[in-house]
């Protein structure tokens, strides 16, 4: 008896591990009370038994034990698989499934909701100690892993702009020193319980929370939402921020990531940029104003000098000078209507030509039906006034010697405007009026209103082709010209 070694007392122990607890989740119990001696036998605690899905997520909430056993096709109204789904998204409990269904249906649909093992039953007792094992010790490998949160900490505080990471809520899980300097706070600030007050949103947001308007884009194209918000600093000082926020998967749930960047400066430069731009636009308008005034002058003094002329071929000239005039004018009486100072609307200037030079006609020439067809072509400055000319002069042209006083029948004269293929406009003035004089050769006449046609087309780099059947058709065409960044 002496020479037996002594007891050995385990009562006072203190550094032997607390059993792993495991929760049976199967509708039969015979099947539970032998897994459940089983385990024990083994050192495990079995913290509880279910006979349902539902009961068994229910005393999941309740126990929260290391692992759950569970069966797949169990009765109610929900299944095994259903359950796992649950637990995993609310608790990330690990569940090994343990049933006697392996065909493929039910295999497909439990890789989905990623259980951590599959047991077919009847099983082997070194078999389910090792599936065990095996999953507990990789719980315990993630537990000495920093957290998705912790990481993702550790990443922002790195990070040279302010950033926040919040749960699903909203509420604020951490923030990195450039967030907490921006506001107002120190670095080392502890992170506030609500961004309620040091956010402030803008009416488009409307009763939606920032946690709703992120997660609800989460399933979009890139799932991140880019706005811009006002933040407010300890001091109460209110600023401008452009936030840019995005969703993170975690077990469980769903991460935000939000980076903000006080715009402050981009604002000034701004404001000042468009209090540039209106500065510009009303020493342009006022420059179109003086300029369209400067050419009533012109046109005034020209008609002045007409009536004290004698020769009717004098005052012809005169009145040919005063339309061109007008025409040059109109071009800046549109831009200062518009508004725009770099292009012209071209159906809206021609439109108005034609109708000033309708006026002028309408007491000296026989009524003349005037058509307009007109697509819509837009023209730098530089290109619309020779056009204009151009149009001016041929519209005169026309009114004057298509149709003379023996003229029988309808009269017309229409005038056209149209994009054509590979960046380029084409304007038409056609009648269908007595025709151009035998003879009469456009191209080398001494007039100057076919010279000044000539002299503009070709500053205009276009081409010209003149018609004499059923009365004159004279066309032009040209380039449009490309803006700066084209």
């Amino acid at each position: 008896m002496d020479d037996m070694p002594p007891k050995q007392d385990i009562s006072n122990r203190t550094n032997i591990a607390p059993a792993s607890s495991i929760l049976l989740v199967d509708d039969e119990a015979v099947i539970t009370t032998q897994l459940e001696e089983r385990l024990t036998r083994m050192g495990y605690s079995v913290a509880g038994r279910a006979a349902s899905a539902e009961e068994g997520i229910e005393m999941a909430r309740r126990l929260r034990p290391d692992l759950i056993l569970m069966d797949i096709v169990m009765p109610g109204g929900m299944d095994g698989i259903d359950a796992t789904e649950i637990i995993g998204r609310e608790m990330g409990i690990p569940v090994v499934f343990l049933t006697a269904y392996g065909d493929d249906r039910y295999i497909e649909r439990a890789k989905k909701v990623n259980p951590e093992g599959y047991i077919i039953k009847p099983y082997q007792e070194n078999e389910i100690k090792a599936v065990i094992e095996l999953v507990l010790e990789r719980r315990r490998s993630s537990a000495k892993r920093p957290s998705l949160e912790e990481m993702y900490t550790s990443a922002i505080s790195l990070m040279p702009y302010a950033a926040f990471l919040l749960d699903e809520s909203g509420k604020p899980i951490s923030w990195n020193p450039p967030a907490a300097r921006m506001l107002g706070y120190e670095s080392s600030a502890p992170v506030p319980d609500s961004l309620e007050g040091l956010l402030v949103f803008d009416a488009a947001f409307g009763s939606e929370s920032l946690a709703e308007r992120i997660l609800s884009a989460d399933g979009g194209e890139d799932g991140i939402v880019e706005f811009e918000a006002e933040g407010v600093r300890k001091n109460g000082e209110v600023f401008p921020l452009y936030i840019s926020a995005g969703t993170v998967r975690r077990p469980g749930g769903r991460m935000i990531v939000c980076l903000a960047i006080d715009i402050s400066r981009y604002k000034s430069s701004e404001k000042k940029m468009a209090e540039s731009i209106l500065a510009m636009e009303l020493v342009m308008r006022e420059i179109h104003h003086r300029v369209k005034n400067n050419f009533q002058i012109i046109v005034s003094l020209l008609n002045l000098q007409s009536r004290r002329m004698a020769d009717p071929a004098l005052r012809e000239h005169l009145s040919d000078c005063q339309s061109r005039v007008k025409a040059m004018a109109l071009v800046h009486e549109n831009l200062h209507l518009s508004g725009r100072f770099d292009r012209l609307d071209m159906p809206l200037y021609l439109r108005s030509m034609v109708r000033d030079i309708r006026r002028a006609f309408s007491g000296v020439a026989r009524p003349v039906d005037l058509r307009e067809n007109f697509e819509p072509v837009e023209l730098y400055i530089d290109q619309a006034v020779p056009c204009g000319i151009i149009v001016n002069e041929l519209l005169t042209n026309a009114f004057k010697y298509a149709f003379p006083a023996r003229w029988k029948g309808e009269a017309f004269i229409e005038v056209s405007l149209r994009p054509a293929e590979e960046r380029r406009v084409e304007i038409v003035v056609r009648d269908n009026g007595t025709g151009l004089p035998e003879g009469l050769d456009p191209e080398n006449t001494a007039t100057l209103g076919f010279s000044l046609v000539h002299l503009l087309v070709q500053q205009l780099k276009g081409t010209l082709s003149i018609g004499r059947k059923n009365g004159t058709s004279v066309m032009f065409g040209f380039d449009l010209r490309r803006g700066r960044s084209g």
